[in-house]
């Protein structure tokens, strides 16, 4: 993010990158701009939340840092990219419209959070198939 901040070609080239793949079809893309690039080919779009707390605690033992030095960076590293995104592209991040299912990670554990979302994948492709 901090590159990214410097130099837009670095998210442009991402994007342009995520946008390319979703063109091609059967493909799982994960990022924070994966539903709004992807656009119309976009079947199923689906948000992964956590509290701030839980976000910074998991980055903190993932990264090994402590609890406040992760506070800072997450912060940080989150109002970076919600200003470019939506200086780039007009995306709001805090706007979870464009998600099918949202499901907050606080309330479940890893597997279940897996559970729901293959759920939620097998219902769609199941339907679709109808």
């Amino acid at each position: 993010s901090r590159a990214a901040e410097g130099n837009e070609d670095i998210d442009r080239l991402i994007d342009d990158k995520l946008r390319e793949e979703a063109a091609k079809g059967n493909a799982v893309i994960d990022g924070q701009l994966a539903a709004s690039m992807a656009g119309d080919n976009s079947d199923l779009n689906i948000l992964l939340t956590a509290s701030v707390e839980n976000r910074i605690r998991r980055i903190s033992e993932r990264d090994g840092s402590d609890f406040e030095y992760a506070r800072r960076e997450t912060i940080t590293r989150e109002g970076s990219e919600k200003a470019r995104y939506f200086e780039y592209y007009g995306v709001d991040v805090s706007d979870h419209s464009i998600y099918d299912l949202i499901v907050n990670t606080d309330k479940y554990d890893l597997e279940e959070v897996i559970t729901i979302v293959f759920t939620a994948i097998s219902e769609f492709f199941a339907k679709s198939a109808e």
